[in-house]
Formats: C-alpha cells, structure tokens, sequence
C-alpha cells in the first residue's frame, strides 16, 4: 500500500474500533491530519485574524475526532493492549490540578507525572506490533512477523 492509501484507511474505517492497525497506518493518518490542521489554521488565520477558533479547523477536527481515536484503539490492540490505555494521560491531568492546590511542589509532580504518561503512550504506539495473532485478532498484515 502506498502512503496515501495508510493515510485515508482510517476515514474508511471510520467508526471501527475492534482489530488491529499497523503503525504506517496510525502514522500517515496522523501526519495527515496534522498537515490538513496546519492548513486550516492558514485558513483561519487568512480570514479572520482575531478568532480564537477558525471554522475550518473546527470542522477538519471534528471531521477527524473519531477516526484518529479509533485508529489509536487499534493500534494499542496491536500491541496487545486494551483501548482504555488512551485515557492514562489525561488521567494525571486531574492529579496534576489537585496537587496545585498544595503550591507550585505540587504542580511540578503533577507535570512530571502527565508528561511521564503521555511519552508512555507515544513509545507504545511507536513499537512494532505482537507478531502473529493476538488478543484483538489476526496480524493486520497478514503475515508473521517475528520482531528482532
């Protein structure tokens, strides 16, 4: 498959959560959305300088909501890790607020621990698949992939 191809599978798998994503398609869908947020952003910028939010990017991350968390569901899945595992970053957020109320201590725990967990889950999605089948279903190549 081509890079185009990785990059728009997710919109055809639009509300898939179930089975497994490689990371070329994770990674291209997300430098594609990165870039059309990037471009609406110019856009937004071009037409009105003063808004806080453009309606070009509200749309583009709307549009693009569901399937970026599905296409990250399935790529923790082939990993062999649940879906849930996306909700641990935001997790120490609501730490993060409560150990501000014991002064600036608290908060610089609480920044080390959210930014911890979110390099966390970029090492997950950035290792190779369980080669083979797993927990979430057959490997999304196809094929055997022994991991060196």
């Amino acid at each position: 498959m081509s890079p185009l191809d990785w990059a728009f599978l997710p919109l055809q798998r639009y509300f898939d959560f179930a089975g497994r994503s490689p990371r070329s398609e994770y990674w291209w869908f997300y430098l594609l959305v990165s870039i059309l947020s990037m471009a609406c952003g110019w856009i937004d910028l071009a037409v009105d300088p003063t808004a806080v939010v453009g309606v070009a990017s509200l749309l583009v991350s709307l549009a693009t909501i569901i399937p970026l968390l599905a296409v990250s569901v399935r790529r923790l899945h082939d990993r062999n890790r649940s879906g849930w595992n996306l909700l641990k970053p935001p997790a120490p957020g609501i730490v993060m607020a409560i150990l501000a109320a014991f002064g600036p201590f608290g908060l610089f725990v609480g920044t080390i621990i959210f930014v911890g967990t979110c390099l966390w889950l970029v090492v997950l999605l950035c290792l190779p698949g369980t080669s083979g089948p797993n927990h979430y279903g057959e490997h999304p190549y196809g094929l055997q992939y022994y991991a060196t």
